[in-house]
């Protein structure tokens, strides 16, 4: 099965060119499974565009589920959304933010898991209409999905805090609810975690070690796909992309 997570920075160049089509640059990663996060849902600074819908579209894939983070357009207040997952015979009204997960294998059952967020953000390098600088960035809800595929895998997807030791808490919680699907369970997302700060405990192992951050000089990984120590994996070649401030991290897993 091939798979892949990537931070499509909701849709936009870091440089601030002329955002690229998000179908036609999702098409180009050719996977089984992706998971996307900082996806856009009615979204002023994305046109206003479905990017799940158009997503879904340009990966080909037979179900998908989006899981807001958050209701409220930019610069709004931002609404919880506890407990909500938007698949393709759903709609919501106005705008949201969130992860997704696409799969062109039939799905047999969907299930989210709330993370919370930190009471405090931090400055961090932000990346938007070309401009590169240090902004103080509130923490924001987050959120994982289950996709339990017909080939029997599990695939998690997730965005993880920024803050730590937020993230890392929030990533042993994965690897806790994870257990109730089996031994064959691909986590994958971005994680705002460096290799050497995952916790993988005894039981984990990434499947695909590459720089993924940032997008114009990559220096770290903060993308990952984790899965059983057993099971096996290469990382995959990745397509050249127009957008986001990420890269996406790409492979394929046996087991």
């Amino acid at each position: 099965m091939r798979i892949a997570s990537w931070n499509i920075l909701s849709g936009q160049s870091h440089d601030g060119s002329p955002a690229a089509a998000l179908d036609l640059q999702v098409g180009k990663l050719d996977v089984d499974v992706l998971a996307l996060q900082e996806v856009d849902y009615l979204m002023r600074r994305s046109g206003g565009v479905d990017q799940v819908s158009t997503a879904a579209q340009g990966l080909g894939a037979v179900d998908w589920r989006f899981a807001p983070s958050f209701a409220g357009d930019e610069g709004d207040p931002q609404i919880p959304t506890p407990g909500l997952l938007l698949g393709p015979e759903r709609s919501l009204p106005g705008p949201h933010y969130g992860v997704a997960l696409l799969s062109r294998i039939p799905v047999r059952r969907w299930s989210r898991l709330d993370l919370g967020a930190s009471p405090v953000g931090l400055p961090l390098l932000y990346a938007r209409d070309g401009q590169r600088r240090l902004k103080y960035i509130a923490d924001e809800p987050h959120v994982a999905i289950a996709a339990e595929l017909a080939n029997d895998w599990t695939v998690i997807a997730t965005h993880l805090s920024f803050v730590p030791p937020l993230n890392m808490l929030q990533l042993r919680r994965i690897r806790r609810w994870a257990q109730q699907f089996g031994r064959r369970v691909i986590i994958a997302g971005d994680l705002n975690l460096t290799y050497r700060f995952l916790p993988l405990g005894p039981l984990w192992r990434t499947a695909a070690r590459t720089r993924t951050y940032p997008a114009w000089k990559p220096a770290v990984q903060f993308d990952h796909i984790l899965i059983r120590r057993g099971l096996k994996a290469r990382k995959l070649r990745r397509p050249s992309l127009a957008i986001s401030d990420h890269l996406p991290v790409l492979a394929e897993i046996r087991g």
